[in-house]
């Protein structure tokens, strides 16, 4: 879904930043900075910046401006009211189902593995628009969902089959599940990861676009507002709900593999642990 191609602007703290949608074209933007791919809030961003290395890009990885609560959606994660980048988050979300609890499973996917790279090039997906609305409303729903401002990177996910269809998958750990909450070894991992990044790049404030289209970032940092334009897109992810989750279809005293799962032609994705058939 395509915002408004021209919207009313916020005021802004730094004049450098642009009207989000009715501002200078990227190229005339004073930038601090420039990253293939932002990555932005809790341990499923910080999983997705490793992955995002892993495939050779250059990633930059930031914390979430603010602290989503129910009912506030992915503007939640915005540092400050910004009419424009709330505007294009919630147009994104605008037709999916309400989301009044979120979802404490960690969903389990029965795989039967990668497809073979040939075949993947010559494969062409098929569209469904309400098919990719259902599961874009299930990311949002998820305890650790991902909204990616463009449509999911193929060079960060290999396709997979199985019962429940095609599906576009990252795996980005093997790890040993608890027999008595599996979950919580998914929550235990990801916290795990952000000890080991160290300290991030700055917070989120807002989003940056050219005609529409996110083309970078405008960051809290102890040196100011820092504008970062991105090659790639940025990942959000909002911060997971504090609740006790379990993994169901998994064998207690075993391992799993942790991915992201998107879809052909979606920006959302979502961990699952995989189960191979």
């Amino acid at each position: 879904m395509t915002p408004p191609a021209s919207i009313p602007g916020e005021p802004h703290d730094d004049d450098r930043t642009p009207d989000a949608f009715g501002g200078r074209h990227a190229d005339d933007i004073d930038w601090d900075d420039v990253a293939d791919v932002i990555c932005v809030g809790g341990g499923l961003g910080v999983a997705m910046a490793g992955a995002a290395r892993a495939a050779g890009l250059d990633v930059l990885l930031v914390e979430a401006g603010g602290s989503p609560t129910t009912g506030s959606g992915l503007a939640g994660l915005l540092g400050s009211a910004h009419a424009d980048s709330e505007h294009y988050l919630s147009a994104l979300t605008e037709e999916f189902d309400p989301v009044d609890v979120t979802a404490p499973d960690v969903p389990v996917r029965v795989v039967d593995g990668p497809s073979p790279a040939e075949s993947r090039r010559t494969r062409l997906p098929t569209f469904h628009g309400a098919a990719l609305r259902d599961w874009g409303s299930s990311c949002v729903a998820a305890r650790y969902g991902l909204l990616y401002t463009r449509v999911y990177d193929p060079r960060l996910s290999a396709t997979y089959t199985g019962p429940d269809g095609t599906v576009e998958v990252t795996v980005l750990a093997t790890i040993e599940l608890d027999s008595d909450r599996p979950g919580a070894s998914v929550a235990n991992w990801l916290a795990g990861l952000v000890d080991e990044e160290g300290e991030s790049h700055g917070t989120l404030q807002h989003l940056v676009f050219d005609s529409g289209a996110v083309v970078g970032a405008a960051l809290s940092t102890e040196d100011g507002v820092r504008l970062v334009r991105t090659r790639h897109g940025v990942m959000l992810s909002p911060l997971a709900a504090e609740t006790d989750s379990s993994a169901e279809d998994l064998e207690s005293d075993t391992t799993a593999e942790v991915a992201l799962v998107s879809r052909a032609a979606s920006r959302f994705g979502r961990l699952e642990l995989l189960r191979r058939t």
